[in-house]
């Protein structure tokens, strides 16, 4: 299910929190103001279920980033001990294999729920996907798979 929020909720200037991580192509990365592109879509997920939908994006997300000034990250959120850290950053690490999709996924280590109480993220039962600006304001978000409308509807608030 696409879940599209209107205006009203962004006008409430949601903001992406402060979060520290690091791509798997060993980038650290410091959000928002680390974000380099005037917009930005996060493609948020919650459990190891939404990584099928979050690598489905990838290909959308990498050819908006090439037509302009567009950049994309892939979030998935895991809180888990320090040693587990390491096996499941290892097993990410070994298994995906493209650099660039290496340069675009961050994992963060601890609780989404910071990101979800300040972005108005109330559902973490499907991938949620955000656009912010530069600063880290929330400018769109929905959630669920790349279908054609959903795909249609990040590139339209993508122009705005």
């Amino acid at each position: 299910m696409w879940l599209v929020y209107g205006l009203a909720s962004v006008a409430l200037a949601q903001n992406l929190p402060s979060v520290s991580t690091e791509t798997l192509a060993g980038d650290a990365i410091e959000l928002p103001s680390g974000l380099k592109a005037d917009r930005t879509v996060l493609v948020i997920s919650f459990e190891r279920e939404h990584q099928e939908v979050s690598n489905a994006w990838r290909p959308h997300l990498s050819s908006m980033a090439s037509a302009g000034k567009v950049d994309w990250l892939e979030l998935p959120f895991m809180d888990v001990s320090t040693p587990m850290q390491l096996v499941i950053s290892t097993a990410m690490k070994a298994t995906i294999s493209d650099d660039e999709a290496r340069s675009h996924i961050a994992v963060v280590w601890s609780s989404a729920d910071s990101v979800r109480s300040a972005l108005g993220i109330s559902s973490a039962d499907e991938v949620a996907i955000v656009v912010v600006d530069k600063a880290g304001a929330l400018q769109w978000k929905g959630s669920g798979a790349p279908t054609d409308a959903n795909v249609a509807a990040v590139k339209a608030a993508l122009a705005k």
